[in-house]
C-alpha cells in the first residue's frame, strides 16, 4: 500500500506566514538574533526573503511578531484567573500561567531572557 504524497501533520505551521514564524523563533534561539540573517529564515522556511518582508518589514518586526504571538497565548489563559477569589490566588495564578508558559516553549523562554530588551515600542525600552 502506498502511502500518500504528502501528509499533512496539523501541528506543521501551513502559511508562509507561520512557517517564517516558526523558523525565526528557532533560529533565534538556537542562533541568537544578531547571527541569524533573514535569508536563513527564509531558506529554512521555504520561502523567498521578500515574503519575509512582505509579513513582518524586517527582522525586528519579526522578533516582535514572535513575543506577541507568546504573549497573546498566555494572556488567553488569563481569564481563568480572574475568577480566582483573592488577589493572592490571582498573583500565585499568574506566576504559575508564566512559568508554565514558558516551560512548555523552551525557544520562546530563551528569546524572552536572551533578546526581549532588543524589541522597543516607541523609543520607550534601550536596545542592548
Amino acid at each position: 500500500m502506498a502511502l500518500p504524497a504528502h501528509s499533512s501533520n496539523a501541528a506543521e505551521p501551513v502559511s508562509s506566514h507561520d512557517r517564517i514564524l516558526s523558523s525565526a523563533k528557532q533560529l533565534f534561539a538556537s542562533r541568537g538574533y544578531e547571527n541569524t540573517s533573514t535569508v536563513a529564515i527564509a531558506r529554512m522556511a521555504g520561502t523567498s526573503e521578500s515574503q519575509l518582508m512582505k509579513h513582518f518589514g524586517s527582522k525586528e518586526g519579526l522578533l516582535e511578531a514572535i513575543f506577541d504571538q507568546g504573549w497573546e497565548r498566555m494572556t488567553s489563559m488569563l481569564r481563568a484567573i480572574h475568577d480566582l477569589p483573592s488577589p493572592a490566588d490571582k498573583l500565585q495564578g499568574l506566576l504559575d500561567l508564566v512559568l508554565s508558559g514558558l516551560e512548555r516553549d523552551f525557544q520562546l523562554k530563551e528569546l524572552y531572557l536572551l533578546e526581549g530588551r532588543r524589541v522597543r515600542k516607541e523609543g520607550r525600552m534601550v536596545m542592548l
